[in-house]
């Protein structure tokens, strides 16, 4: 919480579109966050062996754990959400509220013995995926488009605008 709120306060767009993602999207999230999980740190080796990118690896290494300890936070917030049945723009309460249960509910699940690490490394795998195609996507996730019902049958206008009654 103590991070999680402060980045969602600063970044609520970014943090908003990422939490889409995960819900929306979470197969592609995962596929993403796979590559991400296995890549960056080889690319971050590769950087940090051939001496002329020792900063760039070490910075990419850098963003990289960040990154990882960040998962959570959107994790959470995507399954408190779900939980609590929130959609759309959230106020801090909301925000707050959604982040608090489902950082509880994955601390706990964190805490079996076996199946908790299974559970970090999905979750993980998720949220790196969903933050990485946040960062990546143009603009926001489009809603859906309106039903062709509404599209044919418009709405009568409310002015008239017949030539002869002018």
């Amino acid at each position: 919480l103590v991070v999680g709120l402060p980045f969602a306060g600063l970044f609520p767009q970014y943090t908003g579109r990422t939490v889409r993602l995960i819900r929306q999207s979470s197969w592609k999230c995962g596929i993403t966050g796979i590559v991400a999980f296995c890549l960056i740190p080889l690319i971050s080796l590769f950087a940090v062996v051939t001496l002329i990118g020792l900063s760039l690896g070490l910075i990419l290494l850098t963003g990289y754990f960040i990154c990882l300890y960040l998962c959570k936070v959107f994790i959470a917030l995507a399954l408190g959400g779900f939980l609590l049945r929130r959609r759309g723009p959230q106020s801090f309460r909301t925000v707050f509220s959604a982040m608090s249960l489902g950082l509880v509910l994955i601390y706990v699940l964190y805490a079996l013995p076996v199946a908790g690490s299974v559970l970090w490394l999905f979750a993980t795998v998720i949220g790196l995926g969903g933050m990485l195609l946040a960062v990546f996507s143009h603009g926001e996730l489009q809603p859906p488009p309106p039903p062709v019902s509404a599209i044919q049958n418009p709405q009568p206008s409310l002015t008239n605008t017949n030539p002869k009654n002018l």
